[in-house]
């Protein structure tokens, strides 16, 4: 009998988190269980118990991969002196579009009236975002890709609320008079970026 490789191992593992984010995702931490994890992922439930010690532990893996993705989206912006906030902001909006379920995910138990230690892992991954998106704002405008005078936590704020808001309302927006190229969440983004990276003139004194 052949024993199991090293890449048959992580190739479980990954299968295990992929079909874990997707029942999460849509029924939450209390609507699913380890038995339903493991009919998704293709392997038995002692399988998913041997990668994953508990249901809490599986569900952290799951949030983390997901942080780790959106960590590996700030990796691709390391030299900012190449980088501007259009990019990022067009990144970002990418991300939200192709990660649908786990936003969702994220936003409903950020919105947890009680705080659960779903929510509180939750928070605390947010955070962490922030502070690196923060981070890397700062690093931008440093290098003179955005105005000297610009606070980086107010863009964080913005950007990262505008592309959200843009991404919940994305089947709303074609109902109102919103400018059509702008319903285009990569327009958008292009937009918003652009908006945030000009510099605010300075009101000049009332001639007397």
């Amino acid at each position: 009998m052949n024993r199991p490789t090293d890449r048959d191992a992580l190739s479980g593992a990954q299968r295990i988190l992929a079909a874990a984010r997707q029942l999460f995702a849509v029924r939450g931490f209390a609507g699913v269980s380890i038995q339903q994890v493991a009919d998704a992922a293709g392997v038995c439930k002692a399988n998913v118990f041997h990668h994953f010690a508990s249901k809490q532990v599986l569900y952290r893996a799951v949030l983390r991969h997901s942080a780790d993705e959106f960590r590996q989206l700030l990796g691709q912006f390391e030299s900012p002196e190449q980088k501007s906030l259009t990019a990022f902001a067009r990144a970002h909006m990418d991300h939200l579009c192709a990660n649908q379920e786990t936003v969702g995910m994220f936003l409903r138990l950020l919105a947890e009236p009680q705080a659960t230690p779903q929510r509180r892992l939750a928070e605390e991954i947010a955070a962490e975002s922030l502070d690196d998106i923060i981070d890397l704002l700062e690093q931008l405008r440093r290098a003179g890709t955005l105005p000297a005078a610009s606070d980086s936590s107010a863009l964080a704020l913005t950007l990262l609320g505008g592309n959200l808001l843009h991404f919940l309302l994305r089947h709303v927006l074609p109902r109102t008079r919103f400018a059509v190229p702008l319903q285009d969440p990569e327009r958008f983004a292009d937009q918003l970026a652009g908006l945030l990276a000009t510099p605010v003139p300075t009101a000049l004194p009332n001639p007397r």
